[in-house]
């Protein structure tokens, strides 16, 4: 009865008007992105994290003639504004339950929160969400969960019942506009830097993390650097969190159609866990020159990237560049030369809005990473937080394709995930990102131990809510494990959930 009362409450919001708000990475998000990327704008679109009005996340397929109707379907929770500051408050929740073919266990997620957001004066906003979460997952992510102490994404838990996971999940983040063309962000949460439904570079996929980020827009071009601290543990949650802090920079030029970017990225030995620790050299403030002052495998562990972009029309054509250490001396294949790239093309809106709110979203990406890429020869200075890469789920050392479709109208998506990894799993064999022991021999992507993974899911939901993204929600999810001994899941899951947020669960 009280999980029925709090998702009741979920579909009953006060009153109100939209306002400006700094959108968070979850489906909101993405909807906001199409509808910047399908016009002929100018911005930065490097940073995934973008201002704006925040008014429909999702599109409205009908108008509603009764006012309580509207409220209930188009507006937040609860508004207050005047002229100086605004408060939006909305309840977060995600009840969903689940059958595995051939399996008697109920698999179930039970997450309630909220999230508070608005402005003080004209130029602070702030965001924070709050989730508390309940869940029984299916064995292969539940085996991930055992292996790596962490849920993926969420961070660290306990044990719930017999065979569930209790965790909580916090984030936040104040957003300082001074002047013009600059923004400051103090917070705690996570950062995407790409266009694709993966990043090479840096992702969403690990846990939160604090972070200081200095953006600074002068016509077509753009300087974001953003500080950071990460942690690294052994089995055991409650043992020493090793710190270590990393730097992100990015100069852009961005145009009508393309967006070019230099990332230089930094994980920074400020401790070595025996006589020091938090000693910050000077050139961790000055990002830029890391590279160049240590290489890219010294003990502060640098890559350099480039990510661009290109639109036409209703298309973007996306790529990324990721280099870790390259050795023009040794064969390509060499574990001397350790490098990541990507290329996609996906469209937000095929047919134009030829035919009204039949949006339709198509996503073709292939990512391709060399074994040990982001590792390091030195502890804990791989680009990895929490017991999670940075970047792509895998780690390293795997190929990967992926096809995503979407509807907007009719609520309906459908994801294809086609990966070929070498070792067993993220955490063993070539694939392993945590290891100081990077052999110096010849590997190939598709080797004698290679494991490819299929995922297949199609979701058929129903929008409640264009604010919170509430909605109803059907679908299934195949994944298929071929190694030596083959092994499918076939997961079956209905629920009812607004948006908390992006989890990576096709590994």
């Amino acid at each position: 009865m009280k999980k029925f009362c709090f998702f009741y409450i979920l579909i009953f919001p006060v009153m109100l008007h939209a306002q400006f708000a700094v959108y968070p990475l979850d489906g909101r998000s993405y909807n906001v992105m199409s509808k910047a990327f399908t016009r002929d704008s100018v911005f930065d679109r490097t940073w995934a994290r973008i201002s704006c009005s925040f008014g429909n996340s999702y599109p409205v397929n009908w108008q509603w003639k009764s006012k309580v109707l509207r409220y209930l379907t188009e507006q937040n929770n609860f508004d207050y504004q005047d002229r100086n500051y605004s408060v939006h408050l909305n309840l977060l929740g995600d009840l969903s339950f689940g059958a595995v073919n051939g399996d008697s266990t109920r698999y179930y997620r039970n997450t309630r929160g909220f999230e508070i957001f608005g402005n003080v004066g004209k130029k602070l906003f702030y965001y924070t969400r709050f989730l508390e979460n309940q869940a029984i997952f299916v064995p292969y992510i539940n085996q991930y969960i055992d292996s790596m102490v962490v849920v993926p994404g969420e961070g660290w838990w306990k044990h719930f019942g017999d065979n569930g996971r209790d965790y909580t999940y916090a984030m936040g983040y104040l957003v300082y506009n001074p002047i013009k063309d600059l923004f400051l962000e103090l917070g705690h949460g996570k950062n995407f830097i790409g266009s694709g439904y993966r990043s090479l570079i840096l992702s969403d996929n690990s846990f939160v993390y604090p972070y200081l980020k200095v953006r600074y827009t002068r016509g077509h071009f753009s300087f974001v650097n953003m500080w950071t601290e990460f942690y690294q543990f052994h089995t055991v949650y409650y043992y020493y969190h090793y710190p270590k802090h990393a730097s992100f920079t990015t100069f852009s030029y961005f145009g009508r159609h393309l967006d070019l970017s230099l990332v230089l990225a930094t994980i920074w030995k400020t401790s070595d866990y025996h006589t020091y620790v938090n000693h910050f050299p000077v050139l961790l403030f000055v990002p830029f020159f890391a590279p160049l002052a240590y290489g890219l495998d010294g003990q502060n562990n640098s890559l350099v990237a480039l990510n661009a972009s290109y639109r036409q029309g209703q298309f973007v054509l996306y790529s990324q560049f990721v280099m870790d250490k390259i050795d023009l001396t040794r064969s390509l294949l060499s574990t001397s030369n350790r490098f990541a790239w990507q290329l996609g093309v996906r469209t937000y809106d095929l047919l134009s809005n030829r035919i009204k709110n039949l949006h339709i979203g198509l996503l073709a990406e292939y990512n391709f990473a060399r074994p040990y890429t982001y590792a390091s020869e030195y502890q804990f200075q791989g680009f990895y937080h929490y017991n999670q890469p940075l970047a792509h789920p895998w780690g390293a050392g795997f190929k990967e394709k992926i096809f995503q479709l979407r509807l907007l109208a009719y609520n309906l998506e459908l994801r294809y995930n086609y990966s070929s990894l070498v070792g067993m799993t993220p955490q063993s064999g070539e694939s392993n990102i945590f290891t100081t022991n990077i052999p110096d021999k010849l590997l190939r992507i598709q080797g004698v131990n290679s494991t490819k993974i299929t995922h297949s899911t199609l979701i058929f939901s129903f929008l409640i809510n264009s604010h919170t993204g509430l909605r109803l929600f059907y679908g299934i999810d195949i994944r298929d494990r071929k190694t030596s001994i083959n092994n499918r899941t076939f997961y079956k899951f209905v629920g009812l959930a607004t948006d908390i947020g992006r989890f990576y669960y096709d590994f």
